[in-house]
């Protein structure tokens, strides 16, 4: 199934992108005007344009994939779990705490994968168990 590009335009949220550029631009000005951190201006720029590929191919996700097929929620949520484990065998310690797992130049925090699988798996527990439920 191919997906057109007027069908990515339809379903972008343009308030919500048009505030996160700005913000991000703003952002991203500030550290332009510190001499001395040229390097980490780059290095955010790039995770800004990143951040905006993620942004539309996070906007094409059909979440109510979520409900048929709960299992890709605890997936999710498993993935993050061994993560975490992760960290505490291969994680880095940064101030006196290992939090974050280094995969080349990319770091990651995985508690934050948890989160999302947590928010998952909890949306789809209840939209099973509690259908009939109305407020």
């Amino acid at each position: 199934m191919s997906i057109g590009i007027r069908t990515v335009l339809k379903r972008t949220d343009w308030l919500l992108l048009g505030a996160v550029l700005l913000l991000s631009v703003l952002g991203l000005l500030n550290l332009a005007s510190v001499p001395a951190q040229q390097s980490l201006f780059v290095k955010q720029l790039a995770f800004v344009g990143v951040g905006v590929l993620i942004f539309f191919a996070a906007s094409l996700f059909d979440y109510r994939i979520l409900r048929t097929a709960p299992r890709i929620s605890w997936a999710i949520w498993a993935v993050g779990l061994l993560l975490l484990g992760g960290v505490a065998l291969f994680g880095q310690v940064i101030r006196g705490a290992a939090n974050w797992l280094y995969v080349g130049p990319v770091s990651i925090d995985p508690i934050e994968i948890v989160k999302i699988g947590v928010l998952f798996a909890f949306a789809s527990m209840f939209a099973q168990s509690h259908s009939g439920l109305v407020f």
